[in-house]
């Protein structure tokens, strides 16, 4: 079965509660579909590889990237530039969280390290506390 099949046979189980919760709270912001269509996304996106083992391959994480660049907003273009969106980041820093989790290609560990704690880092203060560590996985 691929990923987009598997989206299908998960528990629908809330993993990133903590993450929706956040972003739910930021409904006045120009940007909030953008930023709950992202969290959506990746909250599918963790449920598969958390309830099907086999799925977890760093490739399958990326596909989330795309998912969340599309004609429903493009959260990566949120966290570009001098001005990054808190919101968009504090996302892409759970994204990397998860990709992060992964086992890991020779091209990716330090790579993907990187990415996580550059996001972080980019954070403020009250944002920092939106990040909260993921669920386990078996």
């Amino acid at each position: 079965m691929g990923m987009l099949a598997d989206r299908e046979r998960t528990s629908k189980k809330q993993y990133l509660s903590t993450l929706l919760t956040r972003i739910r709270e930021t409904e006045s912001n120009e940007h909030y579909e953008t930023y709950l269509h992202a969290a959506k996304e990746l909250e599918a996106t963790f449920a598969v590889l958390a309830e099907f083992p086999e799925s977890r391959d760093i490739f399958h994480g990326f596909l989330w990237i795309s998912n969340v660049s599309d004609h429903r907003g493009d959260l990566i273009a949120l966290i570009q530039g001098r001005n990054a969106s808190q919101e968009a980041l504090v996302v892409y820093t759970y994204f990397c969280k998860i990709i992060q989790r992964l086992p890991a290609r020779w091209w990716s560990e330090k790579w993907v390290r990187g990415l996580k704690d550059g996001a972080f880092a980019s954070l403020d203060e009250e944002h920092r506390t939106w990040v909260v560590e993921l669920p386990s996985w078996a």
